[in-house]
């Protein structure tokens, strides 16, 4: 029993204000929760003035997920300065110290916390592993021991833990499988816990289980409604998925409970050109531009959408603007190479070339690159730089092999490498038989390589003119291909004096292209033959 009834008092006053304060601080972590980052920082902004280091950490926290990680730092340091026998404060300085990557610093930091609280306190460990988890500090063994103290001092009774523990874990390699474990782990202690619902959706989200994660993520919002997090997860699931009408319509809900601000706005834009909704992404852009005219993403993706809806010189005028404002830290493997292709559509093959290299340095292994400025280079007609890079693709085992064998075959063709050009011809034509890109340039190469104009091409020209004709919506994409083939096949029977047969294929060709010179000619010269005959 305790006798001194002042110390009852104090530690009643004590329990009151701490549970109407703390009731405050939770209003402010649920808004950062929730991705209300002005609301949160609004309301724990109010809190921390009245010298409070809880709130100013809470606060530094909301900045931090918001990705202002200079105003995190101050509040950090203004938690620290608060109380200097505060264990919340030490843990401030502590996190702050993190942050900066001085690891001695902060644990130095971290056990006077403990201290100050006797090594009695979950709460000063649990905040001290959320520290570790906010820094994405990659060795989290001093997490995961602190987390472990939390939940024997909580009685593994507190989901949270188990939610921080599952954050940290995701941090060390191979750590997915323990992740969940402690989300799991979490839902035991609270089934509707939105939170540990959300990061499982998360988890399988990334390792692309889109059944599982539509679970996870569903469950969240069975759990709170507006958790807002939740439906943005599900909308980049559905994108991943190839379900864009289902991803752009959980995105919408995300922005109507997410706060009006640049930043969403931004989010949405950025997902209305990952949807290749390049016209409502010009509207979104120009919306946030009015407001915030050096919004670097919103300049990126207004750039990129101008391109994609071929208007490139307000596109390149744009990329250059976005350049002036793009924090150069942040520039991406995407900026250059879209640079590249306004410049190079632009007629500015030197400075499209330079900002090509400046992709490939930062992505060597992104094969959509590789592959567009390869592309770009065929159109140079720099083949040694396109074979290279097609070569690189194919090396990389891509799903789409056969694209891409095709690809690196015409680039050989135009470099005149008829012989490897015809071996990977012949390869694709294993598989699809078919196809009559491949056929006609065996035939080509064929035809090349037959000085004396014997025929040897004769039977590829007429299985490829077999092959189109069968399909009749195909003659029109081939037209280009079923003149000279009809053309040559007139010549080569021509030549063997088969003359019926010659003028069948260059009457052929009149009718593909009625101003054909070289069928005029050769069907000049049949009617002339047969004049002649007649005499």
């Amino acid at each position: 029993m305790i006798k001194n009834w002042k110390y009852v008092l104090v530690i009643g006053a004590s329990f009151v204000a701490t549970t109407a304060f703390s009731q405050s601080v939770k209003d402010g972590q649920r808004a950062t929760d929730l991705e209300r980052y002005k609301e949160a920082t609004r309301t724990l902004q109010t809190l921390s003035k009245s010298n409070n280091e809880e709130a100013a950490l809470y606060l530094a926290d909301a900045y931090l997920r918001a990705g202002k990680a200079d105003s995190a730092a101050i509040y950090l340091n203004q938690a620290a300065g608060m109380n200097a026998k505060s264990a919340i404060g030490m843990v401030a300085a502590g996190k702050a110290a993190l942050l900066k990557g001085n690891a001695s610093e902060a644990e130095s930091k971290f056990e006077d916390a403990i201290k100050a609280s006797r090594k009695k306190d979950p709460q000063i460990y649990k905040l001290i592993g959320q520290a570790y988890a906010d820094a994405n500090v990659k060795d989290a063994t001093k997490a995961i021991e602190y987390l472990n103290r939390a939940n024997e001092l909580a009685k593994n009774k507190d989901p949270e833990v188990f939610i921080i523990m599952g954050d940290v874990q995701q941090l060390q390699p191979n750590g997915g499988g323990p992740a969940m474990t402690a989300y799991d782990r979490a839902l035991q202690i609270d089934s509707k816990n939105a939170k540990a619902h959300f990061k499982r959706g998360q988890l399988y989200v990334r390792s692309r289980n889109f059944n599982e994660a539509q679970t996870a993520l569903q469950a969240a919002i069975a759990a709170d409604a507006n958790y807002a997090p939740a439906y943005r997860e599900l909308a980049e699931m559905y994108y991943f998925a190839g379900k864009y009408d289902q991803a752009l319509e959980n995105m919408k809900k995300y922005i109507s409970m997410a706060e009006n601000t640049p930043d969403t706005r931004a989010k949405y834009a950025s997902f209305l050109f990952l949807t290749k909704d390049y016209a409502g992404t010009i509207r979104e852009a120009q919306e946030v531009l009015k407001r915030d005219p050096k919004n670097a993403v919103m300049n990126r993706v207004m750039a990129y959408s101008l391109y994609e809806t071929e208007k490139n010189a307000e596109a390149l005028t744009t990329m250059e603007n976005y350049f002036k404002v793009a924090d150069p830290t942040k520039v991406l493997a995407s900026d250059y190479a879209y640079y590249g292709r306004m410049l190079a559509e632009g007629g500015k093959a030197a400075e499209a070339q330079t900002n090509f290299d400046k992709a490939l340095a930062m992505d060597a292994t992104n094969i959509e690159l590789m592959d567009d400025i390869a592309s770009f280079y065929l159109k140079q007609k720099d083949y040694a730089k396109a074979i290279d890079l097609y070569r690189k693709i194919i090396a990389s085992n891509p799903k789409n092999l056969n694209v891409y064998n095709v690809r690196l075959a015409d680039a050989l063709f135009a470099n005149n490498n008829l012989d490897e050009a015809d071996q990977l011809y012949g390869a694709v034509l294993k598989a699809n038989p078919t196809y009559a890109h491949g056929i006609f340039r065996r035939a080509q190469i064929a035809d090349e390589k037959d000085t004396d104009k014997s025929g040897d091409a004769k039977p590829l020209f007429e299985e490829f003119i077999k092959v189109v004709n069968q399909d009749p919506s195909k003659i029109e994409s081939y037209k280009g291909y079923l003149i000279p083939a009809n053309y040559l096949l007139g010549f080569y029977a021509y030549k063997a004096k088969d003359y019926p047969t010659a003028r069948k294929y260059w009457q052929e060709v009149k009718k593909l292209d009625p101003s054909n010179k070289e069928a005029t000619t050769g069907l000049a010269n049949l009617d002339a033959l047969s004049k002649g005959a007649r005499r």
